[in-house]
C-alpha cells in the first residue's frame, strides 16, 4: 500500500496511479480491491503476453505466407498484433452476472445465473469472421474478442438497447462483501455503453 499512498501524493504516468487515484462517488476503491487488482494485472499481464508471444511464433511457422507478408509489409505489424491476438486467444473464458433477466440472441439468462464467454469461440464467430479458422497478418476489420475489458465492450455491444445490467462483482464473494459502492469500472462503462 505504500506504493499507493505514493502515487496519491505524486501520480506518475502509470497504470498504478490510474488505479490508486481512481474514485467511485468520491471514495477510493477498498485496499484489498486495489492490491487485488494489482495483483490481477501482474498475473493476467504475464500469462497473456507469454501465451500470445509463443502463439505469434506457431502461427508464423505454421503459416510461411503470412510471414512472409509481414516480412515484405512491417506497416501491417500493428494489424498483425490484431490477428495474433484473436488467432491465439490468450484468455480462454471470463465469467459475468447479470443483474436482471436478460436476453442474448434469443437466449433467456435470469438475474444471478453465472454467463461465461469464451474467447476462442467468440473470436472464430462466423458472423463477425467468415474466416475465423485462417491466420491473417492483413485482417481488416479485426474485431477481436481477448481480454476482460474486450468482453466487457461485447457484451455491451450485445445487449445494446436492451435494459440489462449486469456486473462481474457480483460473481465473487469477496467482491460482495465489497464496501465500495456500485459496479466494477468495466461493468460501469459498459452499463452505460449499452
Amino acid at each position: 500500500m505504500r506504493m499507493v499512498e505514493e502515487r496519491r501524493k505524486s501520480p506518475t504516468d502509470d497504470i498504478v496511479s490510474v488505479i490508486a487515484n481512481a474514485t467511485l462517488d468520491g471514495q477510493h476503491p477498498p485496499p484489498i480491491e486495489l492490491l487485488s487488482f494489482y495483483y490481477l494485472l501482474v498475473v493476467a499481464g504475464n500469462e497473456t503476453t507469454r501465451n500470445a508471444t509463443s502463439g505469434a511464433l506457431l502461427a508464423l511457422i505454421q503459416n510461411p505466407g503470412e510471414l512472409e507478408k509481414l516480412k515484405r509489409s512491417p506497416e501491417l505489424i500493428p494489424k498483425a498484433v490484431e490477428e495474433v491476438v484473436r488467432w491465439t486467444t490468450p484468455v480462454i473464458q471470463f465469467c459475468r452476472t447479470p443483474l436482471v433477466d436478460s436476453e442474448v440472441r434469443g437466449q433467456k439468462i435470469r438475474a444471478g445465473q453465472a454467463v461465461c464467454l469464451f474467447y476462442p469461440s467468440a473470436n472464430r464467430d462466423e458472423d463477425v469472421f467468415p474466416d475465423g479458422d485462417v491466420f491473417r497478418v492483413d485482417r481488416d476489420p479485426n474485431r477481436t474478442s481477448a481480454s476482460a475489458s474486450a468482453s466487457t465492450s461485447a457484451w455491451a455491444r450485445t445487449w445494446r438497447g436492451s435494459s440489462s445490467r449486469w456486473c462481474c462483482s457480483s460473481s465473487s464473494p469477496a467482491s460482495r462483501r465489497s464496501s465500495w459502492p456500485g459496479p466494477c469500472a468495466d461493468c460501469a462503462r459498459a452499463s452505460s455503453a449499452a
